[in-house]
């Protein structure tokens, strides 16, 4: 088996090698990035850190390299940028361009989350590539949240909501309720990079269909495999065309002299030897012929990870680490479980059903309060019949009173589908007890409707309504600088996002290449409620699906804008129910076996309820 183990290692790396290497144009060279115009400081070029991965040369023995620890930059500091700010400038020009806010014509009627509006830090560059700079733009822009925030906490982001009616109103928590510090910063760190390193670890088979020039529908091929993390990410980010990867005549030159150099390193092999070898390069070549199935399929780039291959990497990660600290005293054994849970909640939160399912499993095997409401909210939040159905399962062997909050809430989520799976799952886990829950939901009008409220001594019209964010293009949105207040030496800090460069892979991890591009991860402004993703126009070279983050906001509406949100959430005929009203009902029928009229009133006198008894 060991031999087997060796064999396969060999046939992948002389597999990988060739490949990119006939991707390669003869006699050429990777010419070196140009720098970007701006004010960099002059500055001798850094060495390149232990961690960096080595350029890929013909080997017949390659390894698997190891996926760098958070808070090692993958790559050397490129530039820095010294701006000076007048400290007379106006607010309004340390603040960014607002973008463009399309009227809204009312509230969400359907279940299509891509008609959900979509909510931004800033407006969106006219133009993406080379001739505008994106970065010194960016790194301008945190030089002045970093100036704000020099004279008061969150100071920025005060002054941001204060001007900005499509963010105020969004759940944003400052000072204290924003931040992680001491012990729970450094124990979030070591489980972001523990789930970082089961997700981008080149020591378990990913599968990956590829489309070539970013564009969706375009031809890829299909590759299943054990390669190195660092060769994956130079054949994802290399944006060579089709052409150069399918050259037949470089690929086969290559492949055949990396074999027989192989071969001589290795001397006579016994027959058993032997055996391995020409089983593993035929499996390995057909492999990569299967490509002609993604040439037909339109699929974009996506990434299927291997469900039991991540979740066996992590335990086995987690085990190593329980097993190298030793014996931990209550308090760091509650944030250490604290700590997994958030990153995988957090991280897996766009991966496949496949891998949310093994996340469902694992908070079943989690004893806590937090791992009961974190099931709750798959039930609400999750979009596949199976994973609720897991998730609900696993809540029925848990302490009722640690999730019932989140499901009664879920029944007035202002997004019906919500609702619909909160009464669902009150049904299935046969919860009697909140029959006067689901009644005062009969009661009440759809959530969706405008109210009136005191808001700063003032009277307003509020609707609230779900609102989406593009987890990739606004992390300034939800995280500080790291210039900003003291800094924290056991938290992550991570390299914005820049568009038109591609966004880094899960080997990579997080990008720390340019100090004033770099936020703080244990300042959190926004935690939402779920993700998923969905497809982005002219992504490239972004993946066409992105990640979105979904929240509620509190909006101030207009006396037009309340008359229209009333008028398309009224029922038009007598006896037509809101979708809130049709969940309920369902679940009370299925709950008592009885029916009535689809009234609170009705239903009380009914099961011999009273309104002062709720």
């Amino acid at each position: 088996m060991t031999g087997c183990r060796k064999s396969i290692q060999c046939v992948v790396g002389i597999f990988v090698v060739a490949l990119l290497s006939a991707a390669q144009p003869p006699g050429s060279s990777p010419a070196p990035p140009s720098a970007e115009p701006g004010t960099p400081l002059p500055a001798p070029t850094p060495p390149v850190p232990a961690n960096q991965p080595p350029a890929l040369t013909p080997s017949p023995t390659p390894t698997p390299p190891s996926i760098p620890p958070l808070g090692v930059p993958s790559m050397p500091s490129a530039q820095r940028f010294v701006f000076q700010i007048d400290p007379k400038t106006p607010v309004k020009d340390l603040l960014p361009v607002a973008p463009k806010v399309a009227p809204i014509s009312g509230p969400v009627l359907t279940d299509d989350l891509k008609k959900v509006v979509e909510v931004e830090f800033q407006a969106k560059p006219e133009k993406v590539g080379p001739e505008v700079n994106l970065v010194e733009r960016t790194a301008h822009q945190m030089a002045k949240i970093n100036h704000m925030n020099a004279k008061k906490t969150d100071a920025f982001m005060s002054v941001l909501l204060e001007s900005r009616p499509d963010l105020a109103g969004m759940p944003f928590a400052m000072g204290d309720d924003c931040r992680v510090d001491g012990e729970r910063a450094k124990y979030f760190t070591q489980a972001v990079n523990t789930v970082r390193q089961a997700l981008g670890s080149g020591q378990f088979p990913v599968t990956t269909v590829r489309s070539f020039g970013g564009q969706a529908g375009a031809q890829g091929f299909i590759d299943t495999s054990i390669m190195p993390a660092q060769a994956l990410q130079v054949a994802n980010s290399s944006g060579l065309s089709q052409q150069a990867f399918r050259a037949p005549q470089s690929f086969w030159q290559q492949y055949n002299t990396l074999c027989d150099q192989e071969d001589a390193a290795r001397g006579r092999a016994d027959k058993e030897a032997t055996e391995h070898i020409t089983l593993a390069r035929m499996a390995w070549i057909a492999r990569a012929s299967a490509g002609s199935v993604a040439n037909s399929s339109g699929l974009s780039q996506q990434a299927f990870r291997a469900p039991q291959s991540f979740w066996q990497q992590y335990n086995t990660l987690c085990d190593q680490e329980d097993a190298a600290r030793g014996r931990a005293d209550k308090e760091a054994t509650e944030h250490i479980t604290l700590a997994r849970m958030a990153a995988l909640t957090q991280m897996l939160a766009p991966e496949t059903a496949e891998i949310r399912l093994g996340l469902v499993k694992y908070l079943a095997g989690v004893s806590h309060i937090e791992s009961s409401k974190a099931l709750a909210r798959m039930v609400l939040f999750s979009a596949e019949d199976d994973v609720r159905a897991a998730a609900i399962t696993a809540l029925k062997v848990r302490r009722e009173k640690d999730y019932t909050d989140v499901l009664v809430k879920g029944l007035r989520y202002p997004w019906p589908a919500v609702a619909k799976r909160a009464a669902e799952a009150i049904t299935k886990l046969e919860r009697t007890d909140l029959i006067p829950n689901l009644l005062a939901v009969l009661d009440a009008a759809d959530p969706r409707m405008p109210v009136t409220k005191e808001m700063g001594g003032k009277t307003s019209t509020v609707a609230l309504e779900m609102v989406k964010v593009n987890h990739h293009r606004n992390c300034l949105m939800c995280h500080a600088p790291t210039g900003s207040g003291a800094p924290n030496a056991n938290a992550i800090s991570a390299e914005v996002a820049i568009q038109g460069q591609p966004l880094p892979t899960p080997a990579e991890g997080y990008r720390q290449s340019v100090p004033e591009l770099l936020i703080r991860l244990d300042v959190t402004y926004l935690r939402q409620d779920f993700s998923a993703l969905l497809p982005v126009k002219d992504a490239h070279p972004w993946p066409e699906m992105q990640r979105f983050d979904f929240f509620v906001r509190a909006r101030k509406l207009t006396d037009d804008e309340a008359e229209t949100y009333r008028a398309q959430l009224t029922p038009k005929e007598a006896g037509v129910l809101s979708p809130y009203h049709k969940a309920a009902l369902t679940a009370l029928r299925d709950l008592t076996g009885k029916d009535t009229a689809p009234t609170a009133d009705a239903w009380r006198k009914l099961l011999g309820h009273t309104a002062k008894s709720e």
